[in-house]
């Protein structure tokens, strides 16, 4: 009797599978097979949003902070264009940079901004340290005083020639 039960379960359970796969459009060969259709309605055709434009150029001149020290402004790009400044918690200035691949090994430009800084905070004795835990273009530098510099780029594909930049001394409070 066990053994009836249980083929019986098996059964209904085939004969419901078959239900539900029949009700959802299944089991047709036709165009539509198991594409669950009401008769008489098409189904819309998607259209693309247009693109947003990119935006390659600031939204206003800016300047560097006064509060940004000059042995800070030794390691900042020459063409380095301010974005945006922001004091709270502390000093942040974002920007973007023009750089260009002079080495002819196609390497990403932001890897080149970062490698440049890099090599000016070293020479003040600032020793870098990468933040490899977010990106290999995420670094911190610690001054012999203790001050600390965050700073990192990233790409701009959409702006060709043109890397984000952004530098933040925390030690310089809002």
């Amino acid at each position: 009797m066990p053994r009836l039960a249980r083929i019986l379960t098996l059964a209904l359970a085939l004969c419901a599978g078959a239900a539900v796969l029949a009700a959802c459009g299944g089991g047709s060969s036709g165009p539509s097979a198991g594409v669950p259709q009401l008769v008489g309605t098409e189904i819309p055709t998607a259209v693309l949003p247009t693109p947003t434009p990119p935006i390659c150029t600031p939204p206003a001149n800016l300047a560097l902070p006064a509060a940004f020290p000059d042995e800070i402004r030794s390691v900042v790009p020459t063409d380095f264009v301010v974005w945006s400044v922001q004091t709270a918690p502390n000093l942040i200035v974002t920007g973007r940079a023009m750089v260009a691949d002079e080495s002819g090994k196609n390497e990403p430009l932001y890897g080149i901004a970062v490698q440049a800084i890099k090599e000016k905070v070293i020479a003040l004795g600032w020793p870098p340290r990468i933040n490899v835990e977010v990106s290999d273009t995420d670094i911190t530098a610690t001054a012999p005083d203790g001050r600390v510099l965050h700073f990192f780029t990233e790409p701009r594909d959409e702006c060709p020639g043109q890397v984000y930049v952004v530098f933040d001394l925390q030690w310089i409070k809002g």
